[in-house]
């Protein structure tokens, strides 16, 4: 009697999962009919791709060469552009550069279900996800005015440079004791700084005071892989209810707030800087005397002149001393309490940060033009996390290509000799 009862549930069950399918494929007809007319795998190809990446998955380090076998195979078959089904979800990998081009002019919406997956770590939409046109071309309008003009890229070729002489010392010092050295998280402290000195005007000594790992370096690992995981290993954790239940959840909140707490503490460090220059400023025209509007400004100069001073400025940042290097690696520590002593100030121009707190402090400005605190939390953690990934990546590439062509590495060395 029992078995028969389970039996009839079980069949219920299951009846009921594919009348739930069928619908789903039902509402979603023209989707599904439109995917399968793209060039691409075939289904038989498209399961032992699953099979490969999901169930024989191994280690994180073998993710790219299957990542990039894949891309040539598919290459070959596919010159223009392939796809492949992920579950329900349709997968499409264009090689064309004139249909990469005409794709990003005419769509710019983000899949929500994959960049949404970065939400909770960014503490926010950011420029990576946000698909608020107006809100998204306006923060990036603000950013890319403020750190990325021409002119205050060139202010930053004096902080790569020194971060530069700082990471060759250390390898430098490994090297010299005939030390085979994973370059990756000595890379990842550099890239790190180079990243945070050019887009807020603050030296936090990462190098100085980091052996392997800064907490930010930290909660970005941690995060990339929760998300990869999620993605690849176990892709049942892409359901919401699941993944709260899971360990990675935990984990996702820790890196998040790791991440938060840096970005908040940088925000507080460069709002002290223009709270002092504003005092200054205060102090300054009651002792001349003045009392033009432009003067009684305590809450600095428009956005447009700060930009313009952005443009213009070109002083240099402090001097490296290359000697302190021994006594930093053998003093240094691993940056897990996130403080802001002896944190300097080695930029003067004015940064995207410098700008948007001076604009928050500025009650001119409606605010309503003005990003909010978490906005701007959220800004700074993508500009970090974006900006160290793709620096490190380069550099650490750049390294081990060196490292397997020593011709080209003398040469290189001759250069710069």
């Amino acid at each position: 009697m029992m078995s028969t009862l389970v039996g009839i549930l079980l069949s219920y069950l299951l009846a009921t999962l594919v009348s739930l399918v069928l619908l789903y494929v039902w509402q979603h007809r023209r989707y599904y009919y439109l995917g399968f007319q793209l060039p691409g795998m075939s289904l038989l190809r498209n399961l032992r791709f699953l099979y490969t990446f999901c169930v024989i998955f191994g280690s994180m380090e073998m993710l790219p060469k299957k990542l990039v076998k894949f891309v040539e195979e598919e290459r070959l078959m596919h010159p223009s552009m392939t796809k492949f089904w992920y579950g329900w979800k349709l997968m499409v990998i264009i090689f064309n550069p004139d249909l990469i081009q005409k794709t990003l002019h005419t769509h710019l919406q983000k899949d929500t279900s994959v960049y949404g997956m970065f939400e909770p770590f960014i503490n926010g939409p950011g420029l990576l996800h946000d698909n608020v046109m107006a809100r998204w071309k306006a923060h990036r309008k603000i950013i890319t005015q403020a750190s990325f003009t021409l002119s205050a890229l060139k202010t930053h070729l004096k902080i790569f440079h020194d971060e530069a002489n700082i990471l060759a010392d250390k390898l430098g010092l490994e090297a010299d004791k005939g030390r085979t050295i994973e370059p990756e998280h000595v890379v990842e402290l550099a890239s790190l700084s180079m990243v945070v000195r050019s887009l807020t005007g603050l030296d936090l000594k990462i190098q100085q005071t980091c052996v392997s790992k800064h907490p930010f370096g930290g909660a970005v690992t941690d995060n990339f892989e929760v998300f990869v995981r999620r993605m690849v290993k176990q892709p049942w954790l892409l359901n919401a209810a699941l993944f709260s239940l899971s360990e990675d959840k935990k984990r996702e909140t820790n890196a998040s707030r790791k991440a938060r707490a840096v970005a908040e503490a940088i925000i507080a460090r460069v709002k002290a800087k223009v709270l002092e220059e504003n005092a200054k400023r205060e102090e300054t025209t009651r002792k001349e005397g003045k009392a033009s509007q432009h003067d009684l400004n305590l809450h600095g100069n428009s956005t447009e002149e700060r930009l313009e001073r952005n443009s213009s400025h070109s002083k240099s940042n402090s001097e490296y001393v290359p000697e302190r290097i021994e006594n930093i690696l053998e003093n240094s520590r691993d940056c897990n309490n996130f403080t802001l002593e002896n944190f300097t100030d080695t930029a003067p121009l004015y940064n995207f940060v410098e700008v948007i707190i001076r604009d928050q402090l500025n009650p001119n400005i409606p605010q309503q033009d003005v990003l909010t605190f978490d906005e701007l939390v959220s800004e700074i953690i993508t500009m970090l996390f974006t900006g160290m990934d793709t620096t490190k990546t380069a550099n650490v590439i750049v390294l081990i290509m060196l490292a397997l062509h020593p011709t080209i590495q003398q040469e290189v060395r001759f250069l710069l000799m």
